[in-house]
């Protein structure tokens, strides 16, 4: 990965952490690794313990920014998550899964979505 697209995905999870910070979520980790992954942020929103993802797209050409979240990413993002329970004893967890999704498209600017509950906790 180059180094523009190293900064611009800093530069994107930054901006995601001010917009959970400012639509109430407390920030408990970030870039959290496991043996099966990462996930960018880790927070807790009301009574949920809320795993982030970050997606980004400098174009709409190849579609949404949630479009390039896959099935595979899903599944390593799920058990990256039980490995934080684990190491962190939460015992009875309220999981959510969310997803920030950046589009910065130069005909329309950037915009910032929140997709709460974005998809299943699933370990198959």
């Amino acid at each position: 990965m180059s180094y523009k697209r190293k900064k611009q995905g800093r530069d994107h999870e930054e901006l995601a952490v001010s917009y959970l910070i400012k639509n109430g979520y407390q920030i408990i980790k970030r870039n959290y690794t496991f043996f099966h992954g990462e996930i960018d942020i880790v927070a807790q929103e009301k009574d949920f313990l809320v795993f982030v993802e970050v997606k980004s797209r400098n174009s709409i050409r190849y579609g949404q920014a949630i479009e390039s979240l896959t099935q595979k990413q899903q599944k390593k993002i799920c058990q990256t998550a039980l490995g934080f329970i684990k190491n962190h004893q939460i015992t009875d967890p309220n999981v959510r899964f969310d997803v920030v999704a950046i589009q910065n498209d130069w005909k329309q600017g950037m915009s910032i979505q929140l997709i709460k509950n974005a998809f299943p906790f699933r370990l198959e």
